[in-house]
């Protein structure tokens, strides 16, 4: 899944970066609120962790200026501020939660996991299609009793394609949410990675989960 993280820190930013990728998400990083309204508004990310005390704006005018524009990407606010009020005035904004600095990588990623969840209701922390399971907490991949050796950007894909159930995911969507802003949507990466996941998935001689929809984009299905 593709993140936009907006904090003004360097040192922070970079932190949190290597801890996200690290869990196979995709993220793409604004050091103040007026170059995160531009990409949030330009790129369909499927969260926002945005600090609240930026330069130029504040995390909370960012927010508010998202919701006015119909943007309505989940944003998980970072805040030093332990008053009620300020954090219920985040939530006003359009927040949808807040995490209080300092904070541990694991109620990040768990508050990022139950964000993500709550906008579709439609997955829980394992996703299966037919004999291939995901556990998106423990990061592991099977296909019946064998575990899957990925690489991030693998996962990242897969993750992606499972989560959406039967729908074709189009290769511009795959692109704009598992590769990050620099990627060149021209390049054959995509294949090449679609190539190596099914490679891993049918050793053995397993049935084809990840079809190609000729014109259209892959599909993740048992029944095809």
């Amino acid at each position: 899944m593709r993140l936009l993280l907006v904090e003004d820190d360097a040192d922070v930013s970079a932190a949190l970066k290597d801890t996200l990728e690290a869990k196979a998400y995709t993220v793409d990083v604004a050091s103040d609120a007026e170059a995160g309204l531009r990409l949030a508004e330009n790129t369909a990310y499927d969260l926002v962790v945005l600090d609240h005390v930026l330069p130029k704006m504040s995390g909370r005018e960012m927010c508010e200026t998202l919701r006015k524009d119909g943007i309505m990407t989940p944003v998980l606010m970072l805040t030093v501020r332990q008053e009620t009020t300020d954090k219920v005035a985040a939530l006003d904004t359009g927040a949808d939660d807040y995490l209080t600095k300092p904070f541990s990588t694991d109620e990040l990623l768990a508050r990022i996991r139950a964000l993500m969840r709550r906008p579709t209701q439609i997955r829980g922390s394992v996703l299966k299609v037919g004999d291939l399971e995901m556990d998106t907490v423990k990061q592991i991949v099977k296909r019946g009793t064998k575990d899957l050796y990925l690489t991030r950007k693998e996962y990242a894909l897969l993750e992606y394609l499972m989560s959406h159930g039967d729908a074709v995911c189009p290769r511009e969507d795959l692109i704009e949410h598992v590769w990050d802003v620099s990627t060149d949507p021209s390049t054959n990466s995509l294949e090449m990675h679609i190539m190596s996941l099914r490679k891993k998935m049918e050793s053995g001689g397993k049935k084809r989960l990840l079809h190609t929809i000729a014109g259209r984009g892959y599909r993740m299905s048992a029944s095809l």
